[in-house]
């Protein structure tokens, strides 16, 4: 997992043209959500949460994990 996370950052996904880099926070929401069965993830509009959930899915994707 931690080679999975590490090569998303060094990739990070692109919006717009615009690459995502995570935050401290988000990286940290990431791990967790990739460790556990169920990830609960909340926040307000702008705080990242399609960043998180996308970065989750790529983790999971790196690892062979099935994200249809």
């Amino acid at each position: 997992m931690d080679a999975a996370l590490a090569a998303l950052l060094a990739r990070p996904a692109m919006a717009a043209g615009v690459a995502i880099a995570l935050s401290s926070e988000q990286e940290h929401a990431v791990r967790q959500a990739v460790r556990q069965r169920l990830t609960v993830i909340t926040g307000g509009p702008g705080t990242g949460k399609t960043a998180i959930v996308v970065s989750i899915l790529r983790v999971l994707r790196r690892l062979g994990e099935p994200v249809d």
